[in-house]
């Protein structure tokens, strides 16, 4: 079966010993759409490299289409932050200027890691896109737990996007549950840390 066949499906467990994937389809994940989508552009253009080695923007584009198309996230749900150095070695420079001019793309004064988190601390409906572990932010974070729930892994493979979220459908629904929020222990209102930005 080829990887297109799989375009509408999300990654939930990958069975090492029958080495099928087990997938849940996007019907199943009904409030998946009242979830922020935070993409660290960084981490996708240098997903796939171009020829000379330079990271590409249309790996960007892959992934923002599959989020529109078959996931049906507005665009309005989706945000997309960039590291500053980005802008000088992406293969379309110019067209990637346009992105940041129409604030398609925001680019971060710093590293784009410590918004993308922030981002997510502040917000209990963000997930974020990235095959980034965070390693050096994990003792500023509530827990590993809840960097776990955050995390979307991602895989391109030419024009198939693959999400691999670390997430159950249960999760799914207790997270869109904002009474059952406010009284789990385990989303209690974060305290402000050094990634909490202002």
């Amino acid at each position: 079966m080829r990887i297109s066949k799989y375009n509408n499906y999300i990654i939930s467990n990958i069975y090492k010993k029958s080495g099928v994937f087990e997938m849940i389809s996007i019907e199943s994940f009904p409030n998946l759409q009242t979830f922020k989508f935070v993409i660290d552009v960084g981490n996708v253009v240098y997903h796939i490299r171009n020829k000379k080695g330079k990271p590409m923007l249309s790996n960007y584009f892959k992934l923002y289409r599959y989020l529109l198309n078959e996931l049906y996230i507005e665009s309005s749900n989706i945000i997309a932050i960039s590291d500053p150095s980005i802008r000088y070695c992406i293969d379309e420079k110019s067209r990637f200027k346009e992105l940041l001019i129409k604030r398609e793309i925001i680019q971060a004064p710093k590293k784009a890691d410590f918004y993308i988190l922030a981002l997510a601390l502040r917000n209990k409906f963000v997930l974020i896109i990235s095959n980034d572990r965070f390693k050096e932010f994990v003792q500023e974070l509530p827990s590993i737990k809840w960097l776990t729930l955050k995390l979307v892994k991602f895989l391109i493979i030419y024009e198939d996007v693959l999400l691999s979220p670390d997430i159950t459908y249960q999760e799914v629904l207790f997270m869109t549950n904002l009474s059952n929020i406010l009284k789990s222990r385990s989303y209690r209102k974060l305290p402000i840390v050094a990634l909490d930005v202002n």
